[in-house]
This record gives structure tokens, C-alpha cells and sequence, in this order.
């Protein structure tokens, strides 16, 4: 279990619900409102400080999941099935940048991840670089309309 600070919550939690809501819908060929994935993203902040509290690692993701597509589905609406893949290509980009960004982070400095997940503004410290990297990634593939609806044709099905 992980007892991520609210302030945590509120610095990285929610900006990162944010982009991964964002991209996941967007690479789906969705172009979501902005107030509506502000909103999912502040909600999705909610939901992750209290799964982070009384999960395991393992457990997390497949309940952070669950609420995320639940809450696009209900904030940016948006079917089950697109809630559910679009939530997943997010949070799957997501773990991408964060493992190679933390494996490059932790090799030149000279913490280790426990002890960075047990500092508040280490934490931060150290999951700004990734969300600004998440950031450019989702300004490229805003700016050239970068969607994966060509490479898998059946996601305009399940869009809606």
C-alpha cells in the first residue's frame, strides 16, 4: 500500500490523470473536451488517492483502471468499451515514459525509488521530468493528428 500525500495527489496525481484521459481518448481518434477531461482528471485524482491507500501494487493498476474508465465514461461521455481502451492506451503510455524515465533518473542520482516515494517533494521532484516528457509526446501527436484509428481499424467501431 502506498500512502501517496494529498499534496501529491494534487501536483502529480491529477495533471497525470489528466494527460493519460487526454492521449488514451485522443489516440483513439476522439478529440475529448477540455473541461470534461479536467473534470475526470480531478475525480480520477480522488479516486487514485484512495485506491493507492488500501491496494497493493499489483491490484493498483487494475483498479485505477476500472475507475478511470468509469469516470470517462461518465465525465466525458464516452461508451464502456471506448472508457475501457482508451483508459488502458493511457495509462500503458504512461508506465512506458515513467520506467524508462525512473531506470534513467535512478541511475544518476543517488536515491533509490523507496526512498523517493517516501519523500513528498522528492516525489514530485522526480515525476515532474516524466510529465512534462508526456506533455511533449501528447503535443506531437496533437500536432501531426496522430491517432491509432488507421493502424487498428476496429477502434472506430468501438469509439462510438
Amino acid at each position: 500500500m502506498d500512502q501517496m500525500p494529498l499534496k501529491d495527489i494534487i501536483i502529480c496525481g491529477i495533471p497525470e490523470a489528466m494527460i493519460m484521459i487526454y492521449l488514451g481518448l485522443y489516440l483513439m481518434g476522439k478529440k475529448p473536451s477540455v473541461k470534461r477531461v479536467v473534470v475526470a482528471g480531478i475525480l480520477q485524482g480522488i479516486a487514485s488517492y484512495y485506491i493507492r491507500q488500501y491496494t497493493g501494487y499489483g491490484e493498483r493498476f487494475v483498479y485505477q483502471t476500472i475507475s478511470m474508465m468509469a469516470i470517462t465514461c461518465s465525465v466525458v461521455r464516452v461508451n464502456p468499451l471506448c472508457g475501457l481502451v482508451s483508459s488502458s492506451i493511457g495509462a500503458t503510455l504512461n508506465i512506458l515514459v515513467e520506467s524508462a524515465y525512473i531506470l534513467m533518473a535512478l541511475k544518476f542520482s543517488d536515491y533509490t525509488y523507496a526512498e523517493i516515494l517516501s519523500h513528498d517533494w522528492l516525489r514530485v521532484i522526480f515525476a515532474t521530468p516524466k510529465q512534462i516528457i508526456l506533455l511533449l509526446i501528447m503535443g506531437v501527436i496533437i500536432k501531426n493528428r496522430y491517432t491509432l484509428e488507421a493502424e487498428f481499424k476496429f477502434l472506430g467501431k468501438i469509439k462510438g
